[in-house]
């Protein structure tokens, strides 16, 4: 919509009136003690962090566009345990990332994606790139 040129609208009025009413629907339709969680990405118009790692988005900004009572905001990466399991979630894709500096390869692991995957698991890191790439 943006990128075309098709909206006058600003980014939080956009959030406001076409993010916000489908998180109240989705939050009217769970149960109290369930949990929706936002986590911004870097081609976020309504988050000032454009670049990885990000905070949450502020309590002010979701309030401002309308986001409901129990919906939160986590950084961007984040680790969370629900039920006692802990949970890493990040938008960055660095499978994506892998795949073009990859410069090894276990001969055990000749397919792509589970390969791709331990590098991620072994180095235990979120974005396991030391210099990310220019793209």
């Amino acid at each position: 919509m943006l990128r075309d040129g098709q909206s006058d609208l600003m980014p939080e009025e956009i959030f406001s009136s076409k993010i916000s009413p489908h998180l109240a629907r989705l939050r009217e339709g769970l149960l109290a003690s369930s949990a929706i969680y936002l986590v911004p990405s870097t081609d976020e118009l309504c988050c000032p962090y454009v670049s990885f790692p990000q905070p949450p988005l502020s309590r002010e900004l979701l309030a401002r566009v309308g986001v409901p009572d129990g919906v939160e905001s986590l950084s961007n990466p984040a680790q969370i345990s629900v039920n006692g399991v802990s949970i890493a979630i990040s938008n960055i894709d660095a499978l994506f990332h892998l795949v073009k500096e990859e410069v090894s390869r276990l001969p055990v692991l000749s397919d792509r994606l589970p390969r791709l995957a331990w590098h991620l698991v072994e180095q235990r890191h979120f974005y396991p790139l030391a210099v990310p790439p220019a793209d």
